[in-house]
């Protein structure tokens, strides 16, 4: 983890692309 921003960022992106598509764990 270089950056922790970019940990944070890519960890929201997933937690939002999950909650848009349940279905595509």
């Amino acid at each position: 983890a270089a950056n922790h921003k970019t940990v944070v960022s890519e960890i929201g992106r997933r937690k939002a692309a999950a909650n848009k598509a349940p279905e595509k764990k």
